[in-house]
């Protein structure tokens, strides 16, 4: 069970209304959650969530949007530095 108290959170996973929610704390997954996508305030894959957790159970949650785009930006600026052509390839061989 998971214990009561805020978390960071991040949303997984979303089918058919139901999101999977990892809860975080001190950077370490500690437990997933599945709720109700219309307890969350956002419906989007990946977004940040400040969550509190009471008898197991969601009882609010609020996005932390500044998070949610820090992350977005630092997989964007991954992805874009391992799409990059290594350097000193030769474009005819």
């Amino acid at each position: 069970m998971i214990e009561d108290g805020r978390y960071a959170a991040t949303i997984d996973e979303i089918e058919d209304e139901r999101a999977t929610v990892l809860l975080e704390a001190d950077g370490e997954q500690l437990a997933e959650l599945v709720v109700r996508t219309a307890d969350l305030p956002t419906d989007e894959e990946g977004a940040v969530l400040r969550v509190e957790i009471k008898d197991g159970e969601l009882v609010d949650a609020s996005e932390d949007a500044e998070t949610t785009a820090a992350r977005r930006r630092r997989r964007r600026a991954r992805f874009d530095e391992l799409a990059e052509r290594p350097p000193g390839r030769d474009e005819d061989a």
